[in-house]
């Protein structure tokens, strides 16, 4: 009795979840609503890649697992980091305000060679790990707190300001200066 107390208390609490948990929780499926089923088949795969369904989710070696499987996201593909800041995917913001800093430093130093680049290069990226993120972020947040926060068209509006104000506006002011002042 001791026992079975002691699990739920664990369980619910977050601590020593292991992936099968994470991707079985009752969080998860209310998370993905009506599209829940091919969600978890999905999320089931991931971990049936490199067998991690039995590890817990704060360990390092099943991180390295993890981030080793690969499955296609083709929403991850096409929206990068508003899918990322939809589903509140970890280091979101890190990661747009990086996309905005290379995009900064191509415009004023490489001329805008490696805009194209840096934008497939984020598609593929998200393409290829995003639901491999997603899983990270849900295991970790399942983790931590027990609850999944919800889906939010608020984040996508923060990306879209991260990252069209970034580098909307970082170019007005480049352009800005190198008129008024001709140039570094």
């Amino acid at each position: 009795m001791y026992n079975a107390f002691l699990y739920i208390f664990l369980l619910n609490s977050g601590e020593g979840m292991n992936y099968s948990d994470v991707v079985n929780h009752d969080a998860l499926k209310a998370y993905f609503g009506e599209k829940s089923e091919k969600w978890i088949t999905s999320l089931n795969t991931i971990i049936d890649q490199k067998r991690i369904g039995h590890m817990d989710v704060d360990s390092v070696e099943s991180k390295k697992l993890l981030y080793q499987s690969r499955k296609w996201s083709w929403l991850g593909c096409f929206f990068t980091f508003f899918w990322a800041a939809y589903h509140n995917v970890n280091n979101w913001i890190q990661l747009s305000i990086l996309y905005v800093i290379l995009h900064i430093i191509d415009t004023f130093f490489l001329g805008e060679v490696a805009a194209t680049a840096i934008s497939v290069s984020a598609g593929i990226l998200f393409g290829m790990m995003g639901r491999t993120f997603l899983l990270d972020s849900k295991a970790q947040e399942l983790s931590k707190t027990g609850n999944l926060t919800p889906p939010s068209w608020v984040r996508v509006g923060a990306a879209i300001l991260i990252i069209m104000g970034g580098i909307f506006g970082f170019t007005f002011v480049g352009i800005m200066f190198f008129d008024l002042y001709g140039g570094i």
